[in-house]
């Protein structure tokens, strides 16, 4: 799990999501701006229309958390939001360590 500090806070979700470059991948679309602190920090999205319970949505999210923790040195110094798509629950752990 990843520690508080790498994970974004409302106020700046909020930034990121609206002012933020957005990048796209088959499986997840990247909101990225530049922070100015030593680190990284995370945030990802799943909407209802991706899993309708939350039993689910919670099970892909810890899943990305982990495989973001097992990555984290390839990312620069800025703040990211993951918004995934419904085609990340058919992808297995590796693949989706090897999409990042």
């Amino acid at each position: 799990m990843l520690k508080k500090r790498f994970k974004l806070n409302t106020s700046d979700f909020k930034e990121v999501f609206n002012f933020g470059k957005t990048i796209k991948n088959t499986h997840f679309i990247v909101k990225v701006k530049e922070n100015n602190l030593p680190f990284a920090r995370f945030a990802v999205v799943i909407s209802k229309k991706v899993a309708k319970r939350a039993v689910e949505r919670n099970y892909m999210r810890r899943r990305f958390f982990h495989a973001l923790e097992n990555s984290i040195t390839k990312f620069q110094k800025a703040d990211y939001i993951f918004i995934l798509n419904s085609s990340i629950k058919d992808l297995q752990y590796k693949d989706l360590l090897n999409n990042f």
